[in-house]
């Protein structure tokens, strides 16, 4: 028999992950929508974007005004996945509670 955990921890990386892969992405709006899809379907983590420069990663230029919309509760945790130390300091500014760096 296996030996598995008692419990799983999901993180839903839909708006970081799978939006900047799309060629044509929702606007703003469409994606708190998403986000707030997330949040009633029961999600605890929830990466809600990246802090990337908006040249480089367009999708992700909105990521401060996804977190401001984010409502945030004790059953919801949003973080933000950043690769560069300048971004992590950035959203750590913004959002100390919420930083997810690799």
């Amino acid at each position: 028999m296996m030996n598995l955990p008692e419990r799983v921890s999901i993180c839903e990386v839909g708006l970081r992950d799978g939006v900047q892969n799309e060629k044509v992405y929702p606007n703003t709006d469409q994606k708190v929508e998403i986000l707030r899809g997330f949040i009633d379907a029961g999600y605890k983590v929830i990466e809600v974007g990246s802090f990337m420069h908006p040249k480089r990663v367009p999708q992700m230029a909105d990521t401060a005004r996804r977190m401001y919309s984010f409502e945030h509760s004790s059953r919801t945790l949003a973080v933000s996945r950043e690769l560069s130390t300048a971004a992590a300091k950035r959203s750590s500014s913004m959002f100390p509670q919420a930083v997810c760096t690799t």
